[in-house]
């Protein structure tokens, strides 16, 4: 008896030994609509509160979110929305980071998830 389970088809979409399904469930549509609302929703409320806010959402070219995100980080905006990051073939956003007062190799400040 063969027995398959997630991780094993996981990992033959990730070498390329099988492609992806093409159907989507209906209610992950849902929820991503709804997280998308919640995180807009979190993002206006910040902004109301007077910080300043740059969004990579738009962004679908990974290399210039990556590079957009390396600035934002750079020139020490308050919250970043999507920021992209990569190392090697690893990469990644995350939905938001807020600048704190703790020093790093940006300057005086570093960035924490939220």
């Amino acid at each position: 008896m063969l027995v398959v389970t997630l991780t094993i088809l996981d990992l033959d979409v990730a070498i390329g030994g099988r492609s992806v399904p093409a159907w989507n469930s209906p209610d992950a549509q849902i929820l991503r609509e709804r997280g998308i609302a919640h995180e807009d929703a979190y993002v206006e409320h910040l902004r109301s509160s007077g910080l300043a806010i740059v969004s990579f959402r738009g962004l679908v070219n990974d290399d210039q979110a990556v590079t957009e995100t390396l600035q934002a980080m750079q020139s020490g905006i308050d919250i970043i929305v999507q920021a992209a990051f990569c190392d090697g073939d690893w990469f990644g956003r995350a939905d938001v980071l807020r600048k704190v007062d703790r020093a790093s190799l940006l300057g005086a400040w570093s960035y924490e998830p939220l």
